[in-house]
Order: C-alpha cells, then sequence, then structure tokens
C-alpha cells in the first residue's frame, strides 16, 4: 500500500512536467486500485517508469534524498533475503 500511495503522488508530481508520462502513470495506477487488493501493489508500480525519471532527478539533487533512498533498498534487500534464507514466502 505504501508503494502504492508513494506512485500516487509522483503520478500527481509528474501532471507539472510529462503529462503524457503522468496519464499513464495515474491509469495503471487506477487499474491496481480497481482490483481492491493492494498486497500485490510493488509488483506493478515497479513497471512505472516515468516515476523512476522523478526519483533520479531528485536523488540527483538531494544527497539526502539519495541516501535514504539507498538506504531503503538495502534494508528491504536484507529482510528479504533473510526470509528467503530461512524458508519463509517472501511475497
Amino acid at each position: 500500500m505504501v508503494a502504492t500511495l508513494l506512485f500516487v503522488a509522483l503520478g500527481v508530481w509528474l501532471l507539472k512536467r510529462f503529462t503524457g508520462y503522468a496519464l499513464y502513470v495515474l491509469a495503471s495506477l487506477a487499474l491496481i486500485v480497481e482490483r481492491g487488493n493492494l498486497s500485490s501493489g510493488v509488483r506493478y508500480v515497479v513497471v512505472l517508469f516515468p516515476a523512476f525519471f522523478l526519483l533520479g532527478e531528485a536523488m540527483k539533487r538531494s544527497r539526502a534524498v539519495d541516501r535514504l533512498y539507498t538506504m531503503a533498498g538495502l534494508l528491504g534487500l536484507a529482510v528479504l533475503t533473510s526470509w528467503f534464507a530461512v524458508g519463509r514466502w517472501v511475497g
């Protein structure tokens, strides 16, 4: 759910700069939300590439955002790897 909300915010932010890309992101998110189950939302938002343009720009401008994004990714990697190592279902 957090990933879906993050990408909704990025889609709205995209409206100011790239309308076509924003419509793609928001329409894709509408399909995800319409399903009614956000438990697999991360799988679906990964392909919303225009939102990553904004994340890249934010990381380029601010070292704090870059560090935060990197640490969140490393934390996620550690958690999912440890779950896999003990045989827990990672989905």
